[in-house]
């Protein structure tokens, strides 16, 4: 319910003639992936270009991407992230845990692999976490020793989600 009043809030806020910055534009991208809106999710990227709020901006961009991610919607996913200027981890975490989710384990491992090589940038605990379910096809045991050798452990949810790889795929 809330999703759908936040969504009306900023089509209201729209008709009114007020220009939604870049906050309100980032929770209205979150809120149609709440209430599985990709119409409406297509139409505020639409509003963030037109507008250029999403120009250069790290946050916007990774919301795009990560609304696109959560419909499945790897293509649009891969767009959005070659077209940005800066990436953090965030951005990484989200394109590796879209392809992940949507069986594009080589991907999901050739991106984590890319992270450290071109950008310098670390891995952390989501981006473990969010490779753990592609271990249903690879093994998960490079991820498990990765985590140990780096520090990640003691953790509960990257524990949680490793007691899952292993009952998934041994």
């Amino acid at each position: 319910e809330d999703g759908f009043r936040s969504l009306m809030l900023f089509k209201e806020m729209m008709k009114c003639g007020f220009k939604p910055d870049r906050f309100s534009t980032m929770s209205a991208l979150g809120a149609c992936s709440h209430v599985y809106s990709l119409k409406m999710g297509k139409e505020i990227h639409c509003h963030a270009i037109r507008s250029r709020i999403e120009t250069g901006d790290v946050m916007v961009f990774t919301s795009i991407l990560d609304m696109y991610s959560k419909f499945g919607e790897v293509s649009y996913a891969e767009r959005i992230f070659n077209g940005m200027i800066q990436r953090n981890v965030v951005a990484w975490n989200v394109l590796i845990g879209c392809y992940a989710r949507n069986g594009r384990v080589i991907d999901a491992f050739l991106c984590f692999q890319r992270m450290s090589e071109e950008n310098g940038l670390q891995p952390d605990v989501i981006t473990l976490i969010n490779l753990l379910p592609a271990c249903a096809v690879l093994e998960g045991r490079t991820i498990h020793g990765y985590a140990m050798r780096r520090g990640f452990l003691p953790h509960i949810v990257l524990e949680s989600a490793l007691i899952d790889m292993y009952g998934e795929c041994g």
